[in-house]
């Protein structure tokens, strides 16, 4: 008990409930890792519930595209003379596309693979 200006004060318990559903469980054929993370942020009191799954799957295929990073690199790739580019060359932004075909519940033979697209920006 703490007194503060002739009052009183007792601690009382303040309870925050999240629920996850069987259906989010019944989703994966294993086990999610949980983990609670308190006051993760100094400036913050908050409580972070994190949630990893893992997931079996396989890469399929890797892209990478390439463009003019911003209007004006595409005029310039586009219209300017080769003696230009040289001294100013095009400036490009890279982007890589992954596929990946994943399998939540390898245990359930009837059940089809998800396909995953990763996008990864460089440049």
């Amino acid at each position: 008990m703490v007194s503060l200006q002739g009052a009183t004060l007792k601690k009382l318990k303040l309870v925050c409930l999240n629920y996850i559903g069987d259906y989010w469980l019944e989703q994966f054929s294993t086990l999610p890792e949980i983990e609670f993370i308190e006051r993760a942020h100094f400036m913050y009191d908050e409580v972070i519930m994190r949630i990893v799954q893992e997931v079996y799957g396989q890469q399929l295929e890797q892209i990478e595209c390439k463009y003019p990073r911003n209007w004006k690199e595409s005029v310039k790739e586009r219209f300017a003379p080769e003696w230009f580019k040289r001294h100013y060359p095009v400036k490009y932004t890279i982007t890589t596309l992954t596929a990946k075909e994943l399998y939540p519940m390898l245990s359930l033979p009837d059940k089809d693979p998800i396909l995953h697209l990763e996008r990864l920006d460089r440049g």
